[in-house]
């Protein structure tokens, strides 16, 4: 059996709601005789009837009705997505890439009291561990960790970059830190495949880690959530972890950062005579919640 024409389905779905050749001519602005002629080629592309008629009446038949509930699933789903697609046309849709900790942290948090100013364009905020590659994809923005020097990229400093070591209250009262030398007996909590932060830390302090439980995670969000259970030490970075740091849920062990050069965070996107107003906007929005924490 082939498949019956799309363009057959309004007639049939509209004589099938109202019971009514004319009622459904009247709604489509074209004569019963045209839908009449509609329903028939439905009918023979079926091969059955799917109206009882009579003088006065129109009634389904059984297969009529089954073919009615189809019709009416097919053309709810085309004005479904046609919908979508409309606003999608209309709408401008922004990709902002970043990492999972920093959307859940930082952006969902305050990403009402961006929507309620009624932007007019869609706002999406994508997560991913690795580095958004603006080559491959379209993302207007991402926020990302570096030296603020990728070619072919427009940098902007959010926040310069600091870190702390920290674990939880109750982790650090059990294994407290006085000395630069109780860090080799602690468990520690890496964030970053990429990037061995605590390497950088060693190097920094003049110490060696190397020998120390290392437990991996493949994401900082993970690993916030690691040290928040006692599992170890974190290098926390700041700013973005000063909201768990405040509410006590992280303690650094020492009472000073330690500054990391020529690092910090930035907004990222392509390089263009001139920026977007709806992505200077969205700039403007991630840079005052950095500029709070």
């Amino acid at each position: 059996m082939k498949t019956p024409p799309l363009q057959l389905l309004p007639a049939f779905e509209a004589t099938a709601r109202h019971l009514s050749f004319k009622k459904a001519a009247d709604e489509l602005c074209v004569t019963a005789s045209a839908i009449s002629q509609q329903v028939k080629q439905l009918e023979s592309f079926v091969n059955t009837k799917l109206f009882i008629r009579t003088t006065r009446h129109v009634s389904l038949t059984d297969t009529g009705l089954q073919f009615y509930e189809l019709a009416q699933n097919i053309l709810q789903d085309y004005q479904r997505e046609f919908s979508r697609f409309h606003r999608a046309m209309g709408t401008p849709s922004l990709r902002v890439g970043t990492s999972a900790y920093i959307a859940y942290d930082i952006i969902i948090p305050a990403l009402h009291s961006f929507a309620s100013e009624n932007a007019p364009f869609d706002l999406r905020i994508e997560t991913s561990e690795g580095i958004v590659d603006f080559d491959k994809e379209q993302y207007s923005g991402a926020i990302r960790i570096g030296e603020g020097n990728w070619p072919g990229l427009n940098s902007r400093l959010l926040q310069p970059m600091s870190v702390t070591i920290a674990g939880s209250p109750k982790f650090v009262k059990n294994n407290p830190v006085s000395k630069l030398e109780d860090l080799q007996k602690m468990p520690l909590i890496h964030a970053r495949t990429q990037i061995n932060d605590w390497e950088t830390v060693a190097d920094t302090l003049g110490i060696d880690l190397s020998k120390n439980k290392q437990i991996y995670f493949d994401s900082y969000l993970a690993a916030v959530g690691a040290a928040e259970q006692g599992l170890g030490l974190l290098v926390a970075l700041l700013p973005i972890t000063n909201t768990r740091i405040n509410n006590k849920k992280l303690i650094p062990v020492f009472n000073k950062s330690l500054q990391i050069k020529d690092r910090g965070f930035y907004f990222v996107q392509r390089n263009q005579k001139e920026s977007s107003a709806y992505i200077e906007e969205v700039y403007l929005w991630i840079k005052e919640l950095f500029d709070q924490l």
